[in-house]
């Protein structure tokens, strides 16, 4: 029989999960880093570990708007990470933040998301504030 925390990681993985504001700011750090590499499926979301050693890439509805805009899940932050559906939760650790020195720039919701030193090479490219 799964655990209650092994049903979070399926379902984490097939319905995705929402990111608070206040986890979004705890992820992306004062140079506004993606949440997630995004650069092909596997990698659109955000990699955790759960409690009991239970890791999982759950898709974000940034880069999965198709089927990530009806989820129960969302990650939180209030100095430490969780993972709320409904009544349960469940503290998650995310894998590490996109370092800094990551040489490309990234889209979010339409914003453009570029570790400062790379903000005046890409305005030269496209239009990036």
């Amino acid at each position: 029989m799964l655990k209650e925390i092994e049903f979070l990681k399926i379902g984490l993985m097939a319905k995705g999960m929402q990111v608070s504001e206040s986890a979004r700011k705890a992820i992306e750090g004062d140079e506004k880093r993606p949440l997630t590499l995004a650069d092909y499926a596997s990698t659109s979301g955000i990699s955790m570990q759960l409690e009991n050693d239970i890791w999982v890439n759950a898709p974000i509805v940034d880069y999965n708007p198709n089927f990530v805009s009806e989820t129960p899940y969302l990650l939180d932050f209030n100095g430490e990470f969780f993972v709320r559906s409904g009544s349960f939760e469940a503290k998650a650790i995310p894998v590490q933040p996109v370092p800094e020195r990551i040489s490309r720039c990234f889209m979010t919701s339409g914003t453009c998301r570029c570790p400062s030193s790379q903000k005046a090479a890409h305005r030269a490219l496209v239009s990036c504030a």
